[in-house]
């Protein structure tokens, strides 16, 4: 009966995947309310989700980054709906790192400043539209003539 079942054990997302560096033949990815399985034949992993510290993507590639160090490289039907989906179940962030990240930061606030500072004025143009007096006696009369 469905109401025997665990909130646990209710799939959030299912994928075909394989593995960056082997095929798992017949893999499947499920993600479940508190962890990851990946299954295959002969292959088996469990990552739980509270483990997770980063979530990345490119194209239909997915890494997912533990605090182990353990790391899992797969190539996943919608990568992007997986990277979405885990960051905010385990509460992550895109983060960009290096020095790249204070520069990113810094032309950011300057181009937001000088967005502020260089307003272009409102300018009220004419209206280019005029009724030809032609036409005018097509117009109903506001008198009730």
């Amino acid at each position: 009966m469905a109401g025997n079942r665990k909130i646990e054990h209710v799939q959030i997302l299912k994928s075909k995947f394989s593995l960056e560096d082997k095929h798992v033949w017949f893999g499947r990815a499920r993600l479940l309310a508190d962890r990851i399985i990946l299954k295959g034949l002969g292959y088996s992993k469990k990552i739980m989700l509270s483990s997770v510290s980063e979530v990345r993507w490119s194209a239909d590639i997915l890494v997912i980054e533990c605090e182990d160090g353990d790391s899992v490289e797969m190539i996943i039907q919608s990568a992007a709906l997986w990277k979405y989906e885990l960051q905010a179940r385990c509460g992550l962030k895109d983060v960009v790192a290096g020095p790249e990240a204070d520069t990113v930061a810094e032309d950011q606030k300057d181009s937001d400043q000088l967005e502020f500072d260089l307003k272009p004025e409102v300018v009220q143009k004419e209206s280019a539209y005029r009724v030809r007096t032609a036409y005018a006696q097509d117009r109903p009369r506001s008198d009730g003539r």
